[in-house]
């Protein structure tokens, strides 16, 4: 029974560090979103100007330079729509631990700002 409090307490802790985490790295999180929005814009316009260019060089173009050419666009379009598409993800994140904030701040003025095991 002892080993079964010690785990209980010990997922606490590790609860209690993960929210206290989130609520310091929240504005980088931000951040985060913003710059990956910016970056796979950046990448598509990439991906545009290269497609532009394997088009206007395809018929003078060996068999060498049309494969990178489809190589660095398919990566550039790869990155671009990650970019555009990983703050969703983040947005599903913060989200969630948002919601975890708010409960365990309502816990905290529930029990009053005394010992939080009362």
């Amino acid at each position: 029974m002892g080993k079964a409090k010690t785990g209980g307490d010990a997922l606490t802790g590790l609860i209690v560090r993960s929210i206290a985490w989130y609520r310091e790295k929240h504005e980088n999180i931000g951040q985060l979103k913003l710059g990956s929005r910016v970056t796979g814009t950046f990448f598509l316009l990439s991906a545009a100007l290269q497609a532009v260019n394997f088009v206007s060089t395809l018929g003078s173009a060996t068999q060498v330079n049309i494969l990178l050419s489809v190589a660095g666009l398919a990566l550039c379009l790869t990155f671009g729509v990650l970019g555009l598409i990983i703050p969703t993800f983040i947005t599903r994140f913060t989200a969630t631990w948002d919601s975890r904030v708010e409960a365990s701040n309502r816990t905290s003025h529930s029990r009053g700002s005394g010992d939080p095991r009362r």
